[in-house]
């Protein structure tokens, strides 16, 4: 027990040194000098807002060990200046100095230069208002199709910021949307395009787009398709066991389509029990787009 505990302590006791040597080592090796972009971000007083557009970044030289300025400042880390104890006047453009204090750097690091190292900064008054969003569309769906439903959700956006710059913005616009490999029905996640940095809103996130693509004209039926009942419970029952799809095959509907490269769904709710009425939902093969299943709606005996 004692040569244990004795080769503990002579293990801990070895490892500090090397590191106290690795650390001698370091700090006496030749140092250098990088330059990185260092994000900033300034904390504005409440109710106020940045109403001159500024940079978002500024060029930091920094000098020490490389070891220790291999990582620093190389994902995108940002810095944050309090402007509550600045005397400013609304707008009314007035200096922030950066300070080498202001950059956190680790012991054995010098900050050399800043640039810019003052940025002059108008404050105003912040003001929020909802604005709708625009679904930005890109391609064409094919001459056989149309689209009968384009929206997103939600429909309109809260945003803040100044209130000169606010009075600009009467719309939000998604990204690019290929509508070229949209089929059928159904949502996909966007994102909104570039706005202003000294914009701020909230789920941004969570925008999706929501469409409905439609054959003009169906040039196929397949018929005697089986209904897959989707749910947890063992006891179910309907009159309708198999429907008939109208559809248009891009090919010209001369391919031969099996009936098991078709799957049409009755998705039953969870929970639900007796009598429900239930949409049908199709999954069909590429080139396949559906213009109606007969009928649409089921009824549903769930026990």
């Amino acid at each position: 027990m004692l040569f244990n505990n004795l080769s503990k302590h002579f293990v801990k006791v070895i490892s500090l040194v090397m590191s106290i040597l690795f650390w001698f080592y370091v700090i006496s090796s030749e140092p250098i000098k990088i330059n990185r972009k260092v994000h900033i971000s300034f904390i504005v007083p409440q109710g106020l807002a940045i109403g001159n557009p500024v940079s978002s970044e500024i060029d930091v030289t920094l000098k020490g060990a490389r070891a220790f300025l291999a990582n620093l400042f190389v994902k995108e880390e940002k810095i944050f200046i309090d402007l509550k104890s600045f005397s400013y006047k609304k707008k009314k453009p007035f200096p922030v100095f950066i300070n080498s204090s202001d950059i956190p750097v680790p012991l054995g690091v010098k900050v050399i230069a800043i640039t810019p190292n003052k940025i002059e900064l108008v404050l105003e008054k912040k003001i929020f208002k909802k604005v709708p969003i625009q679904a930005v569309l890109a391609g064409e769906v094919s001459q056989d199709l149309e689209l009968i439903k384009s929206y997103t959700t939600p429909k309109f956006l809260l945003i803040g910021g100044p209130r000169e710059l606010m009075r600009t913005i009467s719309k939000l616009y998604t990204v690019p949307i290929d509508t070229t490999v949209l089929k059928d029905k159904g949502s996909l996640k966007v994102n909104l395009a570039d706005l202003d940095r000294r914009i701020d809103y909230k789920n941004k996130k969570n925008i999706e787009y929501i469409y409905h693509i439609r054959p003009k004209k169906a040039n196929l039926t397949l018929k005697n398709i089986k209904i897959r009942f989707l749910t947890s419970s063992r006891k179910i029952f309907s009159r309708n066991k198999f429907v008939s799809l109208s559809v248009l095959d891009t090919e010209g509907g001369n391919r031969v389509i099996k009936k098991t490269d078709v799957q049409v769904i009755a998705d039953i709710p969870e929970g639900a029990v007796g009598k429900v009425r239930v949409k049908l939902k199709a999954v069909l093969p590429p080139g396949i787009h559906l213009s109606k299943i007969h009928p649409e709606f089921i009824d549903v005996s769930v026990k």
